[in-house]
């Protein structure tokens, strides 16, 4: 018999003929501890209940009167469509009631191949027993194919066309292992048409570059594409004029010619990675420049195109040639994350950035703490008159590297003060690196600053780095409020301290911030706060 903590209760107190609470009556608890989501306590193995002879077990837990029951089916089916398809069929032990509303909903089905001695089973009665037309989310995901795949080859075609007929609405591809990424996949799908289809992920290393174009041409609703790790995309284009999408997520791909024509993009990201192959931006010896000319990106098409991130190689590129000038859509965007990595080399002249007097968010990556990189970081502030938050992530450097020598330089001097930056970000600040006259400066270059938010370096001597910090509120502006992220050495707890704006000094209570206070702005991702 499955037991709860509430049946339990409910049980102790009946024995004792007291009366039940309304609160304990219900079998069903959701866990509102779960954000974005209705969870439900975890009613044990799925396997046991296509058994009829749990029809007792079944009965006996019915003896206690279940409130959320009494809901009308709509209402039940509604929440269980928010729950992954597995969560919610371990419901149908709570009554004869419940034994196949589970299978009305419209939630997520996962199949995982790394479970592989009961995914076949187990899928296969999802599928039999499923009756809503649509589905809202599938994921197939072969983490861990090894020899598994001769296994689940066929299953896995049947699956996927089982669950086209279901008008998908978010499709989850993903193959981890290069080298078993099923490449017949391509040809499997023939004339299919994901016709109900709005988000694709598909996560691999071997994808065949006719994939992606054979997705968008047949999935007329499709909004967001995201790529990662795939290796064969040498030439790639998304172009057409009647895309609807929105969001471009291309992560860690091989890509040496991008070409975009989507007249409903908003956002779009390209992030490279670190991999051994590219060794040459840590260490001089492995330095090739036909790397750094590797990728090209075309936009051809993109009138509301407002939120971008670029990441790896083609940032440094970006900046070195200041490609920003020569794109059309620059003087739209509403925010910009630009992640420099590795060796950098800026042969141009790139204090002359055009001018984004619509952009509202910036947020720069350094790998490198120079004068250089400064250089740049002010120059996109001076390019961003509209500019009213920024985040500033702070890189590696030997002791005494930065000198902010360029502040002192006329060029510099005679530039006019940001009139309209309100909130900025200080992220890796640690004590031994000159950071905080670099803070003191940018607080001075703004002088309608409100707020300065420090995150200290997380490694290393991070009390010192925060003790650093505090002593930064004397030297500040009465108006300009300091708030430091305090890191938990041990648990990884996120605390804040605020300092107050009168009398100066730093707050000794420390308030527990929500996991998306703290990282709303993460440097490896890309998100948008206006």
């Amino acid at each position: 018999m499955v037991h709860t903590f509430e049946s339990k209760l409910c049980s102790l107190r009946k024995k004792k003929g007291n009366a039940i609470p309304a609160k304990n009556r219900s079998l069903c608890k959701l866990d509102a501890t779960k954000k974005n989501h209705v969870g439900l306590f975890d009613f044990g193995s799925v396997s046991w209940i296509w058994d009829r002879k749990n029809d007792d077990k079944i009965e006996k837990l019915s003896l206690v009167k279940d409130c959320i029951s009494e809901l009308p089916d709509d209402v039940l089916v509604a929440i269980l469509s928010r729950l992954k398809l597995k969560e919610a069929a371990r419901t149908s032990v709570l009554s004869k009631r419940w034994r196949y509303l589970w299978a009305f909903s419209q939630g997520i089905l996962e199949f995982d191949v790394s479970d592989f001695r009961s995914l076949e089973v187990s899928v296969n009665n999802f599928l039999n027993s499923h009756r809503a037309p649509t589905l809202d989310e599938l994921r197939i995901r072969f983490i861990r194919l090894g020899v598994y795949w001769w296994h689940f080859g066929g299953q896995f075609y049947s699956w996927t066309n089982v669950v086209i007929g279901k008008r998908v609405k978010k499709l989850v591809l993903d193959f981890r292992n290069s080298g078993f990424y099923p490449s017949e996949y391509d040809h499997s799908l023939g004339s299919s048409s994901f016709s109900s289809l709005v988000s694709l992920h598909m996560t691999h290393n071997n994808a065949s570059p006719l994939l992606i174009p054979y997705f968008l041409s047949n999935s007329p609703l499709l909004e967001e594409l995201c790529v990662t790790g795939s290796c064969h995309l040498d030439h790639l284009r998304i172009c057409g004029s009647s895309l609807k999408l929105k969001h471009l997520d291309l992560r860690y791909d091989r890509i040496q010619i991008l070409e975009i024509s989507a007249p409903n993009l908003e956002s779009f990201q390209y992030h490279e990675s670190f991999h051994s192959h590219e060794l040459f931006l840590y260490h001089e010896s492995f330095w090739n420049p036909e790397y750094e000319e590797r990728t090209s990106i075309f936009f051809y098409d993109v009138p509301r195109l407002t939120h971008v991130s670029f990441r790896g190689r083609y940032c440094n590129k970006l900046l070195a040639e200041n490609l920003l000038d020569l794109s059309s859509f620059v003087t739209q965007l509403k925010s910009l994350v630009l992640v420099i990595s590795g060796k950098h080399k800026f042969m141009r002249n790139f204090s002359q950035f055009p001018t984004m007097e619509n952009l509202e968010y910036l947020q720069l990556s350094l790998s490198k703490d120079t004068d250089e990189s400064f250089l740049i970081y002010f120059c996109l502030l001076e390019a961003s008159p509209s500019l009213r938050r920024s985040s500033l992530k702070l890189g590696w450097s030997n002791y005494g590297d930065i000198k902010l020598e360029f502040t002192r330089s006329p060029e510099f001097t005679r530039r006019p003060k940001h009139q309209c930056l309100e909130v900025l970000e200080i992220v890796g600040f640690r004590e031994d690196y000159n950071h905080d006259k670099l803070v003191i400066h940018l607080a001075e270059y703004a002088p309608f600053l409100e707020k300065i938010i420090i995150d200290p370096n997380r490694y290393g001597c991070a009390d010192i780095s925060i003790h650093q910090a505090q002593k930064l509120q004397s030297s500040l502006p009465p108006s300009v409020e300091l708030e430091i992220l305090c890191y938990g050495l041990f648990r990884g707890d996120h605390m804040r301290e605020e300092s107050s704006t009168s009398p100066r000094g730093v707050s000794n209570d420390n308030t527990i911030l929500d996991q998306s206070q703290v990282c709303r702005n993460t440097l490896d991702g890309f998100q948008y706060f206006g």
